[in-house]
């Protein structure tokens, strides 16, 4: 007969760490050498685990939703270069580069912000046979 396992003592601050650097849970689970079914068990009756998944995760979502905010609507940057010169010296050169909005990113905003008014309506076809069409006439003059 196998044992029972010891009781799995949960580090929430390092959970929530892990969350923070984007682990997905079954990554988690893995880290933490849990069986990812047992984790997600865990997950599911933990309050403490959910809220330290959540408070992780939050972090690495907002930076990714900026980022894509600023991608739809364009954005300037600063870039710093260094160069040598003939003379030997080194000139530090800064240029402000423009990047124009990028349409990927303002759909995929638009998606996910108002889909009832930007998902593409499912179209559907299909195709009827001679059958179809004799059947769904005797069907209408019924």
């Amino acid at each position: 007969m196998i044992p029972p396992k010891k009781h799995t003592r949960l580090d929430y601050k390092l959970i929530e760490r892990l969350a923070s650097l984007g682990l997905t849970n079954k990554e988690i689970a893995t880290a933490l050498d849990i069986n990812y079914a047992t984790f997600e068990g865990y997950v599911g009756k933990n309050e403490r685990l959910k809220e330290a998944l959540t408070r992780g995760k939050d972090n690495p979502n907002k930076k990714v939703e900026n980022a894509l905010y600023k991608r739809a609507l364009g954005y300037k940057t600063q870039e710093i270069t260094k160069e040598l010169t003939r003379a030997g010296t080194i000139v530090t050169k800064t240029t402000i580069k423009e990047l124009p909005p990028d349409v990927r990113a303002i759909e995929i905003w638009l998606r996910n912000r108002m889909p009832e008014r930007w998902n593409t309506p499912q179209r559907f076809s299909a195709e009827l046979t001679l059958r179809d069409m004799s059947e769904l006439a005797r069907l209408k003059g019924k």
